[in-house]
């Protein structure tokens, strides 16, 4: 390894380790106050809560979704990371009778739907309600238009009354979101993939953009770890951008542009 990147790699990783050591500690420390720790808003956020009542006041299931992530790749975080939120998406809505239904293209990922579902009525104590048949794998493949098209027929079978689309989707993304618009049905939505991520930006209620697919549960969370982890994530993401312009400024290109720039304005 080039001995640059190493040493860079080092110091990022301690970096990591110090911030959260002491963002776990800043936030205990609030915690025993009157005010919580601020957090950065993320407008996704908002729409949830409101999702989960709908979902609970009018009977209505929530549709859930990982799309082509597989687990054992490059997409098994965001995999992770959406059927976490499923995870917690089904535990809130476990006070009505409705079941939210979780859809996979990838086979690897549907026993993560299983988990999610199961484990959240475990924690309610509702080990009766059975979510297993609400996990659903349909053989698509990624980036598929069968897929989207068995996401938008499951909008109307089901009734469903919101979706949380967190995982691997393409740009075929835009054609369960237009069927969401149609319908009414408020959608938040993040994915790796940069078409379809500007299908997210533009069609759904709250867009999950860039890291903020994997913050979105140590917001929902209440515990300090996840708080402090977020503050840990503010602060790298600052430091690696400062980063970035020191080692821009310091390019000969860019010292020439910006001496010529200064003299023909004190010229």
């Amino acid at each position: 390894m080039n001995p640059v990147i190493q040493t860079l790699s080092l110091i990022l990783i301690a970096l990591t380790l110090v911030s959260l050591a002491w963002s776990t500690v800043g936030v205990r420390r609030r915690e025993g106050r009157s005010s919580a720790a601020p957090l950065r808003p993320i407008e996704a956020i908002t729409v949830i809560p409101q999702m989960i009542g709908f979902s609970v006041e009018s009977d209505r299931p929530l549709l859930l979704s990982t799309g082509g992530a597989p687990l054992g790749g490059e997409h098994t975080l965001i995999a992770l990371a959406g059927a976490e939120l499923a995870s917690y998406l089904a535990r809130e809505t476990a006070v009505g009778q409705s079941i939210p239904v979780f859809l996979t293209s990838e086979v690897s990922t549907l026993p993560l739907g299983y988990d999610a579902l199961q484990r959240a009525y475990n924690l309610r104590d509702l080990p009766n309600r059975n979510g297993f048949t609400h996990a659903r794998w349909y053989p698509a493949g990624s980036r598929s238009l069968v897929f989207a098209a068995m996401l938008t027929a499951t909008l109307h079978s089901d009734q469903i009354g919101g979706g949380v689309l967190v995982g691997s989707f393409g740009a075929e993304l835009g054609l369960v979101l237009a069927s969401c618009i149609r319908r009414g049905i408020p959608v938040i939505a993040g994915t790796d993939d940069l078409a379809g991520t500007a299908i997210v930006y533009a069609m759904s209620d709250g867009a999950l953009l860039g890291e903020n697919v994997f913050a979105v549960t140590g917001y929902l969370g209440d515990r300090p770890n996840q708080r402090a982890s977020l503050f840990a994530m503010n602060f790298l993401r600052v430091t690696v951008i400062l980063a970035l312009l020191l080692i821009t400024l310091q390019q000969p290109a860019v010292t020439d542009f910006a001496r010529s720039v200064v003299d023909s304005l004190f010229r």
